[in-house]
């Protein structure tokens, strides 16, 4: 398991993490709502230095996450001007609902 043992959809850790600034700003300046550390994974993740973020570390989850990241960060030359990974689904509640 990640390094933070309690679970994401726990309230008071919404609440921490929304006092940290998790999934607010802009490209260097933006914090994801949900970091590689967050998780456990036997799979493919990765925190990968962007130019088109300001070299903040993108955090990818999956290999099809990464190879989305690479399309995308193709695109910069035309005109993509931010990429904001792991953001959170507000209201809480009605993600939850829908889920």
């Amino acid at each position: 398991m990640g390094r933070n043992r309690r679970e994401q959809s726990d309230p008071r850790v919404i609440k921490d993490w929304r006092a940290e600034g998790r999934g607010l700003g802009r490209n260097e300046d933006y914090l994801q709502w949900l970091r590689m550390q967050d998780l456990s994974s036997s799979g493919n993740s990765g925190r990968i230095p962007s130019p088109i973020t300001g070299n903040r570390a993108v955090h990818l989850l999956s290999g099809p996450e990464q190879n989305a990241f690479y399309i995308y960060a193709a695109c910069f030359v035309f005109g993509v001007v931010d990429i904001r990974e792991q953001y959170a689904l507000w209201p809480p509640e009605e993600t939850l609902q829908i889920a």
